[in-house]
């Protein structure tokens, strides 16, 4: 694989996890309803959600910041299997392929950086 193209699945991965994290994070830190309803039904505390949201919100901006990039994207890697595992607890089944592409992507994002 030449430079070029890992150069740009590498930013293309960025981008993507970076803004899906940024915007998912988000409603979380604004207590959307949607993520409330989700995080009682998965009998989580209420301030969990928050945590996730500013651990969200760190990743989305630590992916571009190349001394941190390998970390960020073993906390994505952490997140996803975390929510990986409630979504199969709560038998949300279809609500997998979200955590799923995430760690698809972090894992391309992975690969390129070395």
């Amino acid at each position: 694989m030449t430079d070029e193209i890992k150069a740009a699945l590498r930013n293309i991965s960025m981008l993507i996890l970076s803004v899906g994290f940024l915007g998912v994070g988000m409603l979380k830190l604004i207590a959307f309803p949607a993520m409330v309803t989700a995080f009682e039904q998965w009998q989580l505390p209420s301030w969990s959600m928050y945590l996730i949201g500013v651990i969200e919100l760190a990743i989305a901006v630590s992916l571009f910041y190349q001394p941190w990039r390998s970390k960020a994207i073993m906390a994505a890697f952490g997140l996803m299997l975390g929510a990986i595992c409630i979504h199969l607890i709560a038998g949300q089944f279809s609500q997998l392929y979200g955590p799923l592409v995430v760690l698809l992507f972090a894992g391309l994002l992975r690969f390129t950086e070395s």
